[in-house]
């Protein structure tokens, strides 16, 4: 029986694509800015993040702290 062992440095981190309306000050906009900081924060994805209807507060604050932010 083979093994299935792969090298971890080997693996491709994954690639998140979030789209939200906006990125005011809401529940869902709070709920997002706070994983979206933290998955960037800890390296554990690739994460854009495209607005339907502009930035908006949270989206210039992720934009600062390095994530891609479409509108």
């Amino acid at each position: 029986m083979a093994e299935n062992t792969r090298d971890s440095s080997s693996l491709k981190s994954p690639r998140i694509l979030y789209v939200i309306n906006s990125l005011g000050i809401g529940g869902a906009e709070t709920l997002l800015y706070n994983v979206a900081s933290e998955i960037h924060k800890n390296k554990i994805a690739d994460i854009d993040i495209c607005t339907l209807y502009g930035k908006g507060n949270l989206g210039e604050k992720l934009h600062s702290e390095g994530l891609r932010i479409y509108d």
